[in-house]
Order: C-alpha cells, then structure tokens, then sequence
C-alpha cells in the first residue's frame, strides 16, 4: 500500500514536471509563430511542441492530456471563444471590417474577463507582454492577448482575403464605409449598384480592391444597409436641432432673466437728490 503511494506521489512529481517543462517550450513556440506573422492556434503550438520532441501522441510526454500544459489550457480556451465570435460576428453583417472585428473581439474577451497570455513563472525575466502588445492593450486591441494581430487568424485571412502585408492602420471602419455610402447615394436615384460603389471607395481611399481595406461587403445589403444609414442620420440630425434648439431658448431665457434683475435693482435704487 505504501510503495502504491509512494509511486503515485512520484508519477505526479514526474507529470507536473513534464507540464512544466512543456509550458516552457509551448510559451517560446507561440513567441517564434507570432515573430513569423503566424497565428499560434492550439493546434499549431500542439503539433510543434510534439514534433519538437520527436513524439506522436501528448502521452508519450508522460502528460494525460494537452489541458494540463497552463499555455496549452490557456490557447484552447481562447480559440474556442474567439472561433465562436468570428462565425457568429462575421454571419451577421453584411459589411465588415477587420477594424471593427479586432475592437469588438477584445471587448468580447475584456467581458469575460479573459486574461492574457502570462508569464512563465520559471523564467522571471519574461513578461507577458512586449511594448507592441502593451501599446495594443491601451488601445483595446486584439493583439494585447500576447497572439499576435487578429488579421493572422486563419478564418479572418480567408473571409477578408487580406494580403500578406496588411496592418490595422491600413483599413477602415464601418462610419467611415456608411458615410461614403450615403455621399455616394446623394442626388442618384434606384438601387445603388455595388460595383460602382466599390470602385468609388477604392478611389477616395487609393486602393485596388476592398480587400486593401480590410473590408467585405454582402452582395444585396447595400440599400439596407443605406436605408438605416439614412435613417440614423436624420435622427441624429434632428437630435443635433432639438439640443441647439434648446440651448438657444436657455440663453434667451437667461438674457431675460438678467435683464430683469437690472430693471429691478433699478427701480428699488434711491433717487439721487440734486
């Protein structure tokens, strides 16, 4: 009975070891995959840490499952959550914006309070994360989770079609895409016809094709999309008239007002005797 313990204290020794070990050198994949503008997905980091040390299969590391890595743990939660959001972000819009996309995913994870990517607490002169990361941080960017910029995942690479040397500062964002909309609609009449309205937004922004902007649009939403632009202009125009509106009656009101207390003190003032 005692030496079932004993060995069972040293095979978990051994495993916890080995997830150290191999939390170490899955943090340094992930560091050479973003420095290559790769995207370190759970599977790539995975496939390389087991092929880094020439095995088939997680077990023969003496590890049960890929879980018990905390960088591994760590890369498969936050696929799941970021995979999840694109599908269901990128179904929903007839235009996108890898922008708009990038801001709204790290509001997502801020919302779950996802953390970073962390330290390698056996390495104390790592930090979790570089002045690129720190910067994107303060700007609520994707980037800030220690993963590199989002435009490297695979299913935004493929739904926008960006080009290899694509940054965020390149693109757009869908105020900007909505007001050329609505500048380009002004004084035609019928439907607007996409390929003229992409040739035009190519033109303002001096670029080839959307893809140069990070941006996709649905074939037959853009009269939709014009409609509620339409709309939300006109409300806010009118909100914008209603706010002057009442600010000039406040000053009016006031003006009044003050002219009304020198009448006063004028009247209550003694008359001066000659």
């Amino acid at each position: 009975m005692l030496r079932s313990l004993v060995g069972s204290e040293m095979c978990i020794r051994d495993r916890d070891s080995a997830a150290q070990h191999c939390d170490g050198i899955c943090r340094a994949i992930v560091r050479d995959l973003v420095a290559a503008g790769e995207y370190p997905s759970f599977d790539a980091v995975l496939h390389t840490l087991l092929r880094a040390n020439r095995v088939s299969h997680i077990r023969q590391l003496n590890l049960p499952s890929p879980e018990v890595v905390p960088c591994l743990r760590w890369l498969l939660e936050l696929q799941n959550k970021v995979e999840g959001f694109l599908r269901s972000w990128l179904a929903l819009r007839g235009i996108a914006t890898v922008c708009d996309l990038d801001a709204e995913l790290a509001q997502m994870l801020q919302s779950f309070e996802f953390p970073a990517i962390a330290p390698d607490i056996s390495n104390p002169e790592e930090i979790s994360l570089s002045d690129d990361e720190q910067e994107a941080a303060q700007r609520g960017e994707f980037e800030a989770y220690g993963v590199g910029c989002i435009r490297r995942h695979p299913l935004v690479r493929r739904h926008f079609g960006l080009a290899p040397g694509f940054e965020l500062r390149d693109g757009t964002n869908m105020p900007v895409v909505l007001e050329a909309l609505l500048e380009f609609a002004q004084g035609r009449t019928g439907a607007i016809r996409p390929g003229e309205f992409y040739s035009s937004l190519c033109r303002i922004h001096q670029v080839n094709h959307l893809s140069d902007l990070g941006l996709t649009i649905a074939p037959g939403c853009l009269q939709q999309e014009l409609l509620m632009a339409a709309h939300v202009r006109q409300a806010t125009e009118q909100h914008r008239a209603r706010v002057h509106t009442r600010a000039l009656q406040r000053l009016h009101q006031e003006q009044m007002d003050s002219a009304d207390k020198v009448v006063a003190r004028t009247v209550a003032a003694p008359a001066v005797q000659c």
